[in-house]
């Protein structure tokens, strides 16, 4: 008596008699079309996302500011070459990352992890970009000491030349008690749907008036109209980080951001003079 075959390895055998060339070939047919199918639709919906963000007015807030990083410039990013860049190019306003040596000296560098020799002296931009038309977006990286660093801006006279990306909530206290007289946004990642709830919008508000920020930094995908709507009610601005394509940039614009932190500078200033 032959053995029955469980179910299974009857399905295997039809599919085995199935999956002749000519089965084969249509089936490579059938998932190429659904692959182009795909892309298609994908494409439509951004070129109308594209073409409705064109179509809107363009309106930039009051002392709209672009953040320029090197990337753009064809340098390493927190180097003496992209200070360079900086001012061969009358860049308006520049960003650097601002971290600490283990023995408190404060640099630029996107290291997280330092030794005593590694970054560029916070110092020595200060000494270069002094004096310059130029803003300076120190992007604190880490929980480094605000005292510190607001001590070398005071140091340094740069005050009214520096605006501070990065402040984390936990270093509220310090930043009110430190900063004074400095501008810097507090790092915060709003929610792009409870940001409609007037609950939501509040809290927000409260925590800003008890910071003593002059409004919040956050991500690209954190950042929304309705955002920038209630900051600008409440008298606070918005800065947005990682706006790095032509769509991002285009939506971030209609948002009506005050600050745009990018790798491409020279694109962003470009669609902003061709809108």
């Amino acid at each position: 008596m032959s053995e029955e075959l469980s179910k299974w390895k009857k399905l295997k055998r039809q599919m085995r008699r199935a999956m002749t060339p000519a089965w084969f070939r249509r089936f490579t047919y059938q998932v190429i079309s659904f692959l182009i199918s795909i892309a298609m639709i994908f494409g439509v919906a951004t070129y109308a996302f594209t073409k409705s963000y064109e179509e809107t007015e363009l309106n930039l807030p009051e002392n709209f500011m672009i953040s320029a990083r090197a990337e753009d410039f064809k340098v390493d990013n927190d180097s003496l070459d992209y200070i360079n860049a900086v001012i061969n190019n009358n860049v308006a306003v520049c960003e650097f990352d601002v971290n600490s040596r283990p023995n408190k000296t404060l640099v630029v560098s996107q290291d997280f992890v330092m030794t005593n020799n590694d970054g560029l002296e916070l110092t020595k931009v200060f000494e270069l970009l002094k004096g310059k038309d130029v803003k300076i977006n120190l992007n604190v990286r880490m929980a480094i000491d605000l005292q510190v660093l607001s001590n070398l801006i005071r140091q340094y006279g740069m005050q009214d030349a520096v605006f501070i990306t990065g402040v984390e909530t936990h270093q509220i206290a310090d930043a009110k008690e430190y900063l004074k007289g400095i501008k810097y946004y507090l790092n915060y990642m709003p929610s792009r749907t409870k940001i409609f709830s007037e609950n939501y919008q509040d809290k927000l508000i409260t925590m800003l008036n008890d910071s003593g920020a002059v409004g919040i930094n956050c991500l690209y995908a954190n950042a929304g109209g309705r955002l920038a709507q209630v900051l600008h009610e409440n008298g606070y601005k918005m800065s947005v980080t990682g706006v790095n394509n032509s769509i991002q940039m285009k939506r971030i614009l209609v948002c009506e951001a005050d600050n745009i932190s990018t790798d491409h500078y020279t694109q962003l200033k470009e669609l902003i003079e061709n809108w």
